[in-house]
């Protein structure tokens, strides 16, 4: 099998990437403690939440791969079909992309507002969670409410926009 799309087939890389990725999801999602944040984040929990953590991560990454492949790649064409059938599958096939970056991105954010690391093999903590004007976690000051469903995805209960949220970024920023 070619490492190129053609006209009727993905390439043997789209297709690796894809399989990979949906295996990662389903590990992830397995392997995932979910609950309240003092089981989450507890210590009996931490070896669990490195290995989820770090699979969110690697699909993360595989997205940004898969999307360049696919600047790249030629794309089968569609078999004939109606034509809402054609928007439906297009639409999807986008909604899951999107899906897959707002997964890891929103659990980053969760974690970063909750005031604990996100932590991945290898690289240590991804992201800095203290600094000048940076609230306490959980404090009156914080910027907001987070909580997280059972699939890792961030649901915004409540956000108050403000300075505080904009030095929060900028001390965070600033180390980058």
């Amino acid at each position: 099998m070619a490492l190129s799309g053609t006209t009727t087939r993905y390439g043997s890389l789209a297709q690796a990437l894809h399989w990979l990725t949906a295996l990662l999801v389903l590990i992830a999602f397995l392997v995932s403690p979910g609950g309240p944040p003092a089981r989450v984040y507890s210590a009996a929990s931490a070896p669990t939440l490195l290995l989820h953590e770090s699979l969110g991560f690697t699909v993360f990454c595989l997205l940004i791969v898969r999307l360049i492949w696919r600047l790249f790649d030629r794309i089968p064409q569609s078999p004939p079909m109606p034509t809402w059938m054609d928007v439906a599958s297009k639409v999807t096939h986008w909604t899951l992309y999107a899906l897959l970056f707002a997964v890891p991105a929103t659990a980053v954010l969760g974690a970063w507002f909750g005031g604990h690391p996100v932590t991945v093999y290898g690289f240590g903590a991804l992201v800095r969670f203290s600094g000048p004007g940076m609230p306490a976690p959980h404090s009156q000051k914080s910027t907001g409410h987070w909580a997280t469903s059972s699939c890792g995805s961030l649901a915004c209960t409540r956000l108050q926009l403000s300075s505080t949220m904009y030095s929060c970024a900028t001390a965070c920023c600033a180390g980058c």
